[in-house]
């Protein structure tokens, strides 16, 4: 699948901008219907870009960057470290910013396809930092004759870690912008079959990624396979967009004839429409895919999923060693945690609960408890309330979370316990959730594919779609995880998982401090 989008450049209604350079006249899009007509397939004129107002989405994520770098380096120079007070020093600061700013670019990380993404995105922010760092060590040492290692080291590591900071800041902003139908991509899917019901559904399934269908294009009388609107055929694909207003497409490619394929890929890209193409295999990483022409032909070359024992080997001694050091690190507040638990009713400290694991074997999560000792047996009160679609289970306002467990909660303090189930080879530190008994019976074959790898205490899900009430949502990410696992992978939904973390804290305790005002 492929892409021409930047943030924001959508154009719906009561959004920032006008539709953008793929405006085309009902004039041009009859031209169009009547060349495919005549098999002339002449594609109508180019049009110039549209100029209306700036793209704020863009603008804020700008300007977001610019303060992380300039933080970064004033971090950096207010250091102790030594740095020269010469117009020499500032030549090294001024390139680095430069290649800062030509690496994020060079990687995508303002387009949405892939700021969209957190995962993704993450990936991007840690390349340009692994460039970055020694590109700056080198210019310093050219510009200065000297190396001042200490300096260039804060810079490279603040840099980092202050554009996940504001990239989260941005993330949160525009995906509640989204949530209210700002700053989005009306696009039409040209397709009729599972594949053209599976996108739109996932489409609506992900509003943070900033699309809205609004119809499907499809051979009248095929079976559009979706309650979305039918708009018209392929070869009135320009005045349907039109019609409805969109300026972006997702193209079924292996649902449609190769004539009609062809010809709307031409037709949309001709018109200056945003084109997404999708080729049947859903759920492999871009890591995966490479383009790979042959006698000039774009062919896609996917590599083999295959796992080493080097991997696994890697992965279970990052288990054991961060598990390890994450126990020795949080145990005086796992033990405060435990003390209140027992002081608040004189109940159990710990909730154990049978889960399906490796294999799909059963074994014993451990958890500080968070609910009222007969949380179990008021199930019954709250299952009406649950915000998720399929067998999973999330309740907004628990009652039977107890005031302690709502702090351990927002903290994740209360998964701490988990460690000790890595640490015997039970779990992983990243991986699908492990489901319930009663969940698994409802999970389909491909579904049960999650047990071929260790569950995990977090893992993709958790990261890109938390708060996605959508089953599909959470069947697609576990899937997309245990057939792209890989090292770096899991690096990148740690990091992720320690940012939400934090960030849901800060939030919680927040909110504890406006109601407790209020009271």
């Amino acid at each position: 699948m492929w892409s021409r989008g930047t943030i924001g450049d959508g154009g719906t209604s009561g959004q920032y901008g006008p539709r953008g350079k793929g405006d085309m006249t009902t004039t041009q899009s009859q031209r169009a219907v009547d060349a495919r007509a005549t098999g002339t397939s002449q594609p109508p004129p180019m049009q110039p870009p549209a100029t209306g107002r700036f793209n704020l989405p863009r603008i804020v994520l700008v300007t977001l960057d610019v303060a992380a770098v300039a933080l970064a380096w004033l971090a950096a120079l207010l250091s102790p470290f030594y740095w020269p007070d010469t117009g020499r020093g500032w030549i090294t600061v001024g390139l680095s910013i430069a290649v800062t700013f030509a690496l994020l670019v060079g990687f995508d990380l303002y387009k949405s396809r892939v700021s969209s993404v957190r995962s993704a995105e993450l990936a991007g922010i840690s390349r340009v930092a692994a460039i970055m760092l020694p590109a700056t060590i080198l210019i310093d040492l050219l510009a200065t004759d000297e190396l001042h290692l200490g300096t260039d080291l804060v810079a490279g590591i603040a840099t980092f870690a202050l554009l996940i900071v504001g990239r989260s800041v941005f993330d949160g902003w525009i995906r509640s912008a989204r949530s209210r139908g700002r700053y989005t991509r009306s696009v039409v899917v040209i397709g009729a079959g599972p594949g053209t019901t599976d996108l739109v559904d996932m489409l609506h399934d992900h509003e943070e990624a900033g699309y809205r269908v609004k119809g499907v294009v499809a051979r009248q009388g095929a079976d559009v396979g979706s309650d979305e609107e039918w708009l018209g055929e392929p070869a009135d694909v320009l005045s349907a967009m039109d019609t409805v207003g969109a300026n972006g497409a997702f193209v079924v490619a292996d649902e449609l004839s190769s004539a009609d394929r062809a010809f709307v890929v031409e037709q949309l890209t001709s018109a200056g429409h945003h084109l997404h193409l999708t080729m049947g295999i859903a759920g492999i990483a871009s890591q995966r895919v490479q383009l790979a022409p042959v006698v000039h032909e774009p062919l896609l070359y996917v590599d083999s999923p295959g796992l080493k024992r080097w991997q696994l080997a890697t992965k279970r001694a990052l288990d054991i060693v961060l598990a390890s050091l994450t126990l020795l690190i949080a145990s005086p507040f796992i033990l405060t945690a435990a003390a209140l638990i027992k002081l608040q009713d004189r109940g159990p400290v710990f909730f154990c609960q049978d889960r399906v694991g490796l294999g799909g074997r059963h074994f014993r999560l451990w958890k500080l408890r968070t609910m009222s000792i007969d949380a179990e047996q008021r199930l019954d009160e709250v299952v009406e309330q649950n915000l998720r679609s399929g067998p999973l289970l999330k309740i907004d306002r628990d009652p039977r979370v107890t005031r302690i467990g709502h702090v351990l909660r927002f903290t994740s303090i209360d998964e701490l316990p988990q460690l000790f189930n890595v640490l015997r080879g039970q779990m992983s530190l990243v991986g699908p959730r492990p489901a319930l008994p009663h969940e698994v019976e409802a999970f389909d074959d491909e579904l049960l594919e999650r047990h071929n790898v260790l569950p995990g205490i977090t893992g993709l899900w958790q990261v890109e779609a938390r708060d996605n009430p959508s089953f599909s949502s959470y069947r697609r990410l576990d899937l997309f995880y245990v057939k792209n696992w890989s090292i770096s992978l899991d690096l990148v939904i740690l990091i992720l998982t320690a940012q939400s973390v934090l960030v849901r804290a800060f939030r919680g305790l927040l909110s504890r401090g406006e109601a407790g005002a209020a009271s």
